[in-house]
C-alpha cells in the first residue's frame, strides 16, 4: 500500500525498450516567518524521502518492476547534500506494454510534508539485439582472445539482477552429453599499472538476453581476482558466455573453457569413514577446483576424499598445512553442491545427514601447495 501522498504517470512502450524515468527535486517553499520573533522562524531545511516505481497496474506497488527504490534528500540554505536533487531509476529490456510511474512522497518520522516539489521526465529507448550472429564458438581448452569493444549492450544486468551499462561480447559452445565445465575469462593487464581489469562473465543457455542466468560471476581483478572462473554442470546443449567489463568501456581478454565427466575429478578418492588422521601433499595435483570467494582464486593444487557418514552426525574438519591459505571445501556429488567450508576456510564443523561427501583439500593460489595432515571427528 502507498506510504504517502502519490502522483501517477502513464508510459506506453511499443517494442522492447530500455527506461529511465528521472525524478529532480524542487527547492522546497521558504518555512512562514513567526511574527515578531524572527530568532523563532525555522530554518530552510527539509528532508525528502520518496519511492519510484513502475508498476503493471496502476497503484499496486507489488506489480512494481524497478526494485521500489526509496530515496532521501536533504535540503539546506546550500541547497541539496547528501547527494544531488536528481535521482534515476534504470529499467533494462522492459517489454512493450503500458506501464504506469507512481512516485511516493513519505512523511518517514511523521512530522514533515508529504507534499514534494519536483519535475519528472522518462528516456525510452528500444532495447539492444544481441550480436548473435558474430559470436566467437570456443573451442576445448584453447584461449581465445577477445574484446568488449563491441558497441553492443543487450543483455544488461549485473549478477544480482540490477541494471548496468557495459559493452559485451559473445561466446558460444556446444555439449554432447551432461558435463563438468569451467569457464574461464582473464582481462589483459593495465600496460601501465599491470592490474587486472574486473570482468563480469555470465552464462545462457540460449541467446536471449531475457533468458534466465544459468551461471553468473563478477569479479574485482587486480592480483587477487585475475581470472574470473565459473565452474558448474551442465546438459547436453549449445550455451553463450557474456563478458563484458564490471566498469563497462572496452576490455580485452581471452575465455577459455574445459569440460570433463561428471565426477571424474573424485575418481579412485581416498576414504575417510571414522575418526582418525590424515597426511598427504597437494604438491603436484591437480587444481581441480575453483573459489572465487577467495584471494587467488582457488588456484592451488587439490586432492580429494571421499567422507562416508553412516548416520546423521556432527562431523568436525581440521586442515593443518605446512603451506600458506589451506583450504578445506565439501560438497555433495563431486562439485556439484557446496555444503561446507569454502572461503578460504581451513576447519568445518557441521551436522551432515547419512550419506556420501567429497572433501577437497586446497589453496587458494597456485602457489599454495604441499604437506598437510588432516584431522577428522565424528562425534557420536
Amino acid at each position: 500500500m502507498p506510504c504517502g501522498e502519490a502522483n501517477y504517470f502513464t508510459l506506453a512502450l511499443t517494442e522492447t525498450s530500455d527506461v529511465e524515468v528521472t525524478v529532480t527535486l524542487r527547492e522546497p517553499p521558504p518555512p512562514t516567518p513567526v511574527p515578531g520573533c524572527p530568532e523563532c522562524t525555522p530554518d530552510h531545511t527539509w528532508e525528502y524521502w520518496f519511492r519510484l516505481f513502475l508498476e503493471t497496474t496502476c497503484g499496486d506497488v507489488t506489480t512494481d518492476l524497478g526494485g521500489s527504490g526509496a530515496y532521501c534528500r536533504v535540503f539546506g540554505d546550500r541547497g541539496f547534500f547528501s547527494g544531488t536533487g536528481t535521482e534515476t531509476l534504470t529499467l533494462r529490456r522492459v517489454p512493450a506494454g503500458s506501464y504506469t510511474v507512481e512516485l511516493q512522497a513519505r512523511d518517514f518520522f511523521g512530522w514533515m510534508p508529504t507534499a514534494i516539489r519536483y519535475s519528472i521526465a522518462a528516456t525510452v529507448t528500444p532495447s539492444a539485439s544481441p550480436m548473435c550472429s558474430s559470436a566467437t564458438s570456443l573451442t576445448e581448452g584453447t584461449a581465445t582472445a577477445g574484446s568488449t569493444a563491441s558497441g553492443v549492450d543487450a543483455f544488461g544486468l549485473g549478477c544480482s539482477g540490477s541494471p548496468v551499462s557495459a559493452e559485451e561480447s559473445l561466446h558460444t559452445f556446444t555439449l554432447t552429453e551432461r558435463r563438468r565445465v569451467r569457464l574461464e575469462a582473464a582481462g589483459v593487464p593495465d600496460p601501465t599499472s599491470g592490474t587486472y581489469p574486473g570482468l563480469r562473465v555470465g552464462l545462457y543457455g540460449s541467446c536471449d538476453p531475457g533468458a534466465a542466468r544459468l551461471a553468473c560471476l563478477e569479479h574485482a581483478g587486480y592480483d587477487c581476482h585475475a581470472r574470473a572462473t565459473i565452474e558448474t554442470f551442465l546438459d547436453a546443449g549449445t550455451y553463450w558466455a557474456v563478458v563484458e567489463g564490471q566498469s563497462g568501456g572496452a576490455r580485452g581478454y581471452d575465455v577459455t573453457v574445459r569440460t570433463e565427466a561428471v565426477g571424474a575429478a573424485c575418481a579412485g578418492a581416498a576414504v575417510i569413514d571414522a575418526s582418525g588422521t590424515t597426511s598427504g601433499t597437494t604438491a603436484g595435483a591437480p587444481d581441480a577446483f575453483r573459489d572465487p570467494a577467495v584471494c587467488g582464486d582457488g588456484y592451488g593444487a587439490d586432492v580429494v576424499y571421499r567422507l562416508e557418514v553412516p548416520v546423521d552426525q556432527r562431523v568436525v574438519l581440521d586442515l593443518i598445512a605446512t603451506y600458506s591459505n589451506g583450504t578445506l571445501t565439501l560438497f555433495t556429488g563431486c562439485g556439484e553442491t557446496l555444503v561446507a567450508g569454502g572461503r578460504g576456510r581451513s576447519r568445518i564443523d557441521t551436522t551432515l545427514t547419512a550419506g556420501s561427501y567429497f572433501l577437497v583439500v586446497g589453496g587458494a593460489n597456485a602457489v599454495d601447495e604441499g604437506s598437510y595432515i588432516l584431522n577428522a571427528t565424528f562425534v557420536p
